[in-house]
């Protein structure tokens, strides 16, 4: 049965279901597949989540700074190199081992695939030197797995064959959702120091909390929006280097709660209560929790949100506003006034779900690698 060796740095919980259907799609092709995955720098998100799959093999990493730069040194499989391989690796300059297998492909030794979003939206310098020599770089392989349409294009810009770019449709699973109705015929979410009620004028924050997130501008956005709307709450779910603003906020203004890192179906009823979806930096995956909830999603035209950003259609699914905190705060308003607004963003987001669902993303990722295995 042939190996497919899929390289991770970390293996953060959001991936898990991904892997087993991905798992059980490829065995059943006759591909059995293992992912080898490494552990989250200390203090660093996402975390590795440890699990007992047939198809995980975890090894540690060691982080080292060089020239300024941080470089990812994880631990290689050589028992599982053999002529033919396949081996699949995240897009990254800071990791050592792409090029190692970039080696043994050059001496076609290997098959390689590449993950990625086609280039960094967070990087500081997008004309730079480390930028143009990932777009150089990631020529270099057999095959590309992109996440969006846009990191299709940009790999074809870089002059990697159409042909051989497959798009996986970035997702996670959301089937925690599907009983977020049950919790919206409740009265009352208690909190202790606040109570909210289907209808109340709610906002959410679920997602990591570091620099890009934005934090402080949400802070001084929601305060605007609560001078306006003087019975607006706001529920902070998550955590990360960025976490004790939001905890000393929360702890100053008894309109706001910060409830630490929750995932899968226990956030599920904080989304049922809220109206709006509050995340004015970087966006990721998290527009499908949006999706999936029918929480509406309002955001604002920064430039380094990651590819998933495209999910996001302007006033049909969500909101995306100026990045300054009066426009902001207005994108928040006019949604929380306006029912009909506010309804239609919600129909959007219902429509949205099933463009963008794992199944989906399952099938493309193993379409992919059969057509890779057959290269």
């Amino acid at each position: 049965m042939k190996e497919i060796y899929i390289y991770q740095r970390v293996l953060p919980h959001y991936r898990i279901h991904f892997f087993d259907a991905l798992h059980a799609s490829l065995l059943s092709q006759g591909v059995k597949l293992y992912v080898v995955a490494g552990f989250e720098k200390s203090g660093s998100v996402p975390k590795t989540v440890e699990i007992n799959r047939p198809w995980v093999i975890y090894r540690g990493n060691k982080y080292i700074s060089f020239l300024g730069k941080e470089i990812v040194v994880q631990s290689v499989l050589f028992r599982s190199l053999k002529r033919g391989s396949v081996v699949i690796v995240e897009q990254s300059n800071r990791l050592v081992i792409n090029y190692l297998f970039w080696l043994l492909r050059k001496l076609k030794f290997i098959k390689m695939g590449l993950w990625g979003h086609g280039k960094n939206f967070q990087s500081r310098n997008p004309n730079g030197f480390l930028e143009c020599f990932k777009k150089r770089f990631s020529l270099s392989f057999d095959w590309w797995f992109a996440y969006t349409d846009l990191g299709k294009r940009i790999f074809w810009e870089a002059g990697c064959p159409k042909d051989k770019v497959t798009v996986v449709y970035n997702s996670i699973d959301l089937g925690c959702f599907n009983d977020i109705q049950r919790y919206r015929e409740g009265e009352v979410l208690d909190f202790v120091k606040f109570k909210v009620s289907i209808g109340d004028d709610v906002g959410i924050y679920c997602g990591g909390m570091y620099t890009e997130k934005d934090l402080p501008f949400l802070i001084e956005s929601i305060e605007l929006v609560k001078k306006h709307r003087p019975g607006f709450k706001m529920i902070f779910i998550g955590d990360g280097p960025d976490a004790y603003s939001v905890k000393g906020f929360s702890e100053s203004n008894d309109w706001s709660i910060w409830l630490g890192e929750i995932s899968g179906e226990d956030r599920v009823k904080y989304f049922a209560y809220a109206k709006v979806f509050l995340m004015p930096g970087l966006v990721g995956l998290a527009i499908l929790d949006s999706f999936a909830s029918g929480v509406p999603m309002i955001t604002t035209d920064v430039a380094y949100h990651s590819p998933e950003i495209e999910y996001l259609v302007n006033d049909v699914n969500g909101l995306k506003v100026p990045h300054n905190i009066e426009a902001y705060s207005d994108g928040v308003i006019s949604v929380l006034a306006n029912k009909e607004f506010h309804d239609r963003l919600v129909t959007g987001c219902i429509e949205s779900t099933s463009k963008y669902s794992l199944q989906n993303m399952v099938n493309n990722f193993a379409n992919g690698i059969q057509r890779l295995v057959l290269e």
